[in-house]
């Protein structure tokens, strides 16, 4: 029974070092640069706005999802503190323009 629960015991521990490390972006991390379009189609840059000031970015599923229009209330909230610190925050989402307008 020992035996066994160490082999058991040594194949979670090499299962869990072999996964990979979740990969995309951090809090605090500089996104890659990119070009996408606006919910009115003007091609945006990471690049020309971050000329403007420090940029804050948020990704989001959608109006649908209650978290994401949950974590999008309390920024609204900070956004005035955001902003006062020089700061903008840009939100992106593949969200239809019709989502967009109602979130």
């Amino acid at each position: 029974m020992k035996k066994l629960f160490a082999l058991l015991s040594l194949f979670v521990a090499i299962a869990a070092a072999a996964q990979d490390k979740p990969e995309g972006l951090f809090i605090n991390s500089k996104a890659p640069e990119f070009k996408l379009k606006d919910q009115s189609g003007v091609e945006v840059s990471l690049k020309e706005l971050r000329k403007k000031g420090q940029t804050v970015l948020i990704f989001y599923r959608g109006n649908w999802c209650p978290y994401c229009n949950k974590q999008l209330k309390g920024l609204q909230d900070s956004l005035q503190l955001i902003t006062e610190k020089g700061a903008q925050l840009i939100a992106i989402t593949p969200e239809a323009k019709t989502g967009i307008d109602s979130t």
